[in-house]
């Protein structure tokens, strides 16, 4: 047990108070002031981290769309559905149709929001190459409830769509 305190004293940046929801008691200064911990809050501070992701991860069954005027593509719909705990459906409505379902991941940053990496399937980096289209990332804002596409099109500057839940209140 003692090895396990001496570590924490060593190595306190991996417990951040940025990592933790503000919602839960503050994380900081747990190296520097461990005496002042009881086992209890030394235990919650250590496992906020592992849990943040649970905790703000995408409700299954929400839908976030968005609809926009690409050049060269017209109007194009956007929707990402959450079926559940690490598998989505990624769906384009306009002259770039898929309908595929990907696996995802969440990967929380310093700023608080999370990355979604999803792992698409062959006929959607088919169908986005033959546009010569990427989407460079996916984005997810906990606090306010919406998803962020960043498409990268051929010959003009990356796009940033945000994704507004549908049926959200």
């Amino acid at each position: 047990m003692n090895l396990f305190l001496t570590a924490l004293l060593v190595a306190p940046a991996e417990v951040s108070a940025a990592s933790a929801p503000s919602a839960a008691p503050s994380c900081s200064g747990v190296g520097s002031a461990l005496q002042r911990h009881d086992l209890a809050q030394l235990w919650h501070c250590l496992t906020q981290s592992r849990r943040a992701p649970d905790a703000a991860a995408l409700t299954p069954g929400a839908v976030y769309e968005c609809t926009v005027v690409l050049p060269i593509v017209g109007r194009q719909t956007f929707r990402l559905h959450i079926h559940g705990r690490g598998m989505a459906r990624i769906t384009l409505l306009g002259r770039l149709a898929l309908d595929e379902p990907t696996p995802y991941r969440l990967v929380p940053q310093p700023s608080g929001q999370l990355r979604v990496d999803l792992d698409f399937n062959e006929p959607a980096r088919d169908l986005l190459a033959r546009w010569r289209t990427r989407i460079r990332a996916v984005w997810y804002n906990s606090a306010d409830d919406y998803a962020t596409i960043v498409i990268a099109p051929p010959l003009v500057p990356a796009i940033s769509l945000r994704l507004s839940r549908l049926g959200a209140s």
